[in-house]
């Protein structure tokens, strides 16, 4: 079973879970009411596809930070072995800025905190083990040369002139 977390108007996964009603949101909950409705161990995958960049900065009551809480909730609904998947816009992508509900901006080494295995209090105790961090690069005005230019933008990936654009990871529950 796959868990699709802010899956909006479409859904990756047997379950999606959205706070807004939509046809792709099979459970209507805020990703930031914990615990989310669902039993221990109950998924193999959670996605967060373009989710964690709306979350807002800081955190609850307690001082950990909204990403933490989601991903020891993630880590609480996977199953062992269980991996969560994570697409998040690029700091220096187009896409980053030009969103205004995007309240957060990431690198890639921003998720080190969760698989470094870090001890300190103000990280989380679940600890993951880092599958892979991929960033995707863009090539500007890449959807039109796709179009248009389709031998040609093979060659133009290859040359310094793209920019990151989205981060993946991928960590697996341990």
């Amino acid at each position: 079973m796959r868990l699709d977390v802010g899956c909006g108007s479409h859904r990756d996964g047997d379950v999606g879970m959205d706070q807004f009603p939509s046809p792709a949101a099979t459970v209507v909950h805020d990703i930031l009411d914990l615990p989310w409705p669902f039993p221990d161990s109950t998924f193999d995958s959670v996605v967060a596809h373009q989710v964690l960049e709306h979350l807002p900065a800081g955190g609850d009551e307690t001082g950990k930070d909204h990403i933490f809480r989601v991903c020891d909730e993630a880590w609480r609904v996977l199953k062992p072995g269980g991996t969560l998947e994570i697409d998040v816009p690029h700091l220096n992508g187009r896409t980053a800025f030009r969103d205004f509900t995007h309240r957060r901006f990431f690198v890639p080494m921003t998720f080190s905190h969760l698989w470094d295995g870090q001890r300190d209090p103000w990280y989380p105790r679940k600890i993951w083990r880092l599958e892979y961090c991929h960033v995707l690069q863009e090539v500007p005005y890449q959807y039109h040369m796709r179009k248009y230019l389709p031998k040609l933008t093979g060659v133009l990936e290859w040359l310094p002139i793209s920019r990151p654009h989205n981060i993946f990871v991928k960590l697996k529950k341990v």
